[in-house]
């Protein structure tokens, strides 16, 4: 009744709201208001009893209350030869989901807020992890404020232009590069992970972050030879103000969302109960993956310049250079050896629950199993953690775009080229190495060399490109009225490090039903050959074959298919996302505008694929979605 009761009420608000709010507050229309909401129902269309976390057709898995309202006020005629605009722009960002409320109650028997609850591996973060990690230190993230709620100032900036030359100083995003359906090349600003892969399960706009920045853009020709036009346009994000990386999801079944398989289970259950010596006694190990923040400083300050120009009224070209952390985090498995006293079995257990946060009181904890109970009655003792940075570094990119029309083809045509340098990328033996988390004492005592195991972060360097064009077509016998327009683009990427070195670059998620880790015999470890050493658990080791393949040439077909009917009130479109290895993404969408101000929307998205790489990463996630839009223009 609460769920029935909770749309009707969306929709009553929306319907009265579109007949009597303003769109200015005043009669010279100084001040502008404008606000985009909706509440999005999501239910999963198909099962999975066998992957973790579990999937089954009927769930619910979304009950989101998306708000985005503007502000924007303009004071450009009011500074006379100051300014010949003038504008002060305010945007706000927030949802609630009832994810971990009445989407998990008894009736709906949705799984999220049990296995939120249940979660065991500790997720963090922290600027300083070996200061901070070791020691439990960091800051614990609670999924409940990553997928249940979170609101933001989304933009506060100033605009002002006077003659060729206009600057913007605040709170902003800015878009370099092309992002059809899923964004690839569009890197100047991070954006929202916590959902897939962002275009697809969540528009592109709402999951990009904006950034604390200064940009200008300078008209610098008009009219020389064949350039109608050229525009210099630069950006600067002080590394002392604003070092935000993107949101990066939590596993363990946590959300709808999360990873399948081995990759997004607990990672608490992929730690082997060994027992560590600690100068406090024997200790277990602790799963702690921590993203690292980058910390406030002018080297972390992100930047970008660009020259653009119109060639003979028809092209349309731009190149650029800018420096940004990469999107998709690396995971980087510290080992033993990173931390001096962690190696030397001299850093001292810290006492936690059976979440990784830090207790006061343990009582009667059992020496041999390195466990006792709080005062609550949770689990807790001794731990040292294992911990598992998820990495955002600085990279280099370098860009170039042309787009014209073809009047041989009759369409629009895009494409692009950026090279991505020295980008965090993913070596399973390199990045996390199992066997760096084991004592130093230990592996010299099975006569294992511990400087062997030294992890670090992978980088490698990348070109992406697109080739695309969009065309307004006729299907008289679907739409004897209106074209369809036509959009498709093929995204491609080439790791010019694997090319060069032959390095195994892998995907940081595992083969379908593979476990990143094995226990049992190493090739040339006498202690770890036969059938013992698969109960040894000094002979665990990290299985490179297990993650899923990253090759040296990577694409994607994009294929948007649009129109209208009813005078544009209906509006249907196809999405389909066709992967050269075999993974397919396919997204019908049909749009009804009941008024100008109140749209209701119905979305299917099916992803198939065996190959958990990309969008394949969410292979099996087939969801229907029902929207509800009202928004003020």
């Amino acid at each position: 009744m609460k769920i029935g009761l909770r749309f009707g009420i969306t929709a009553v608000a929306a319907v009265v709201a579109s007949n009597v709010w303003a769109f200015s507050l005043d009669p010279e229309h100084i001040t502008d208001v404008r606000l985009r909401a909706y509440n999005q129902w999501g239910v999963f269309a198909t099962s999975a009893a066998s992957d973790s976390p579990e999937r089954h057709s009927g769930d619910f898995v979304q009950d989101r209350t998306f708000y985005n309202p503007e502000f924007d006020l303009r004071l450009g005629d009011r500074l006379g030869p100051m300014a010949d605009d003038f504008k002060f722009h305010f945007a706000w960002w927030g949802f609630y989901d009832g994810l971990y409320d009445y989407l998990s109650g008894e009736f709906l028997a949705s799984p999220w807020n049990d296995h939120r609850r249940n979660l065991k591996g500790r997720f963090a973060e922290s600027d300083n992890p070996l200061g901070e990690s070791f020691v439990f230190n960091d800051q614990n993230k609670n999924p409940r404020h990553i997928y249940a709620t979170r609101n933001r100032i989304n933009e506060l900036y100033l605009d002002w232009t006077k003659g060729p030359v206009f600057v913007r100083a605040g709170r902003q995003a800015i878009s370099w590069g092309e992002s059809d359906t899923v964004a690839l090349l569009d890197v100047s600003n991070p954006f929202d992970l916590t959902q897939g892969a962002p275009g697809f399960f969540e528009d592109v706009e709402e999951a990009r972050i904006p950034l604390w920045t200064l940009r200008s853009t300078v008209k610098v020709a008009t009219s020389v030879g064949p350039i109608t036009q050229a525009f210099f346009d630069s950006y600067f994000v002080p590394g002392i103000i604003d070092t935000t990386t993107p949101t990066d999801p939590i596993t363990g079944g946590v959300s709808p969302f999360s990873v399948p398989g081995a990759t997004g289970q607990d990672p608490q259950t992929l730690v082997p109960s060994l027992a560590i010596p600690s100068p406090n006694g024997s200790a277990l190990i602790q799963a702690n993956t921590v993203q690292r923040v980058p910390r406030e400083t002018w080297g972390n300050s992100r930047w970008g310049a660009r020259l653009s120009a119109v060639i003979n009224g028809d092209y349309t070209v731009q190149g650029w250079f800018l420096r940004s952390f990469n999107q998709a985090p690396a995971p980087w498995l510290m080992s033993t050896n990173y931390s001096n006293l962690f190696f030397k079995g001299q850093l001292p257990a810290t006492i936690v629950d059976d979440r990784g946060f830090r207790v006061s009181e343990c009582n009667n904890i059992n020496p041999a199993t390195a466990t006792g109970t709080t005062p609550a009655g949770r689990p807790c003792g001794p731990r040292l953690a294992a911990v598992t940075l998820l990495e955002h570094k600085l990279e280099s990119v370098l860009g170039l775009a042309a787009s014209w029309y073809s009047r041989i083809f009759d369409s629009v045509m895009r494409t692009e080229i950026e090279g991505f340098l020295n980008e965090a990328a993913f070596i399973p033996e390199q990045n996390l190495n199992a066997r760096g988390q084991i004592p130093a004492t230990f592996l010299k005592a099975i006569g294992d060399d511990p400087a062997k195991y030294r992890t670090s972060v992978a980088t490698a360097d990348y070109v992406r490109f697109v080739v695309a064009f969009d065309k307004n077509i006729f299907i008289r016998p679907l739409n004897p009225a209106n074209t369809f327009l036509l959009s498709m683009a093929f995204n491609g990427q080439v790791n010019a490090s694997a090319l060069i070195t032959g390095n195994d670059y892998r995907a940081a998620t595992t083969k379908l039903n593979k476990s990143p880790t094995e226990t049992g015999p190493i090739p040339g470890l006498a202690a770890c050959t036969g059938a013992a050493a698969k109960a040894n658990p000094l002979c665990v080791h990290t299985v490179a074959k297990n993650f899923t393949d990253e090759y040296p040439f990577e694409g994607f077909l994009t294929t948007v298919l649009r129109t209208d009917y009813m005078h544009g009130r209906l509006e249907p479109q196809i999405v389909m996302i066709t992967d050269v290895s075999g993974i397919f993404g396919f997204a019908p969408q049909l749009t009804y505008r009941i008024t100008d101000n109140v749209l209701v929307s119905g979305q299917f998205l099916a992803v198939a694929g065996k190959r958990r790489y990309g969008l394949g990463t969410f292979s099996g996630y087939d969801m229907g979605q029902l929207r509800l839009t009202f928004q003020l223009n």
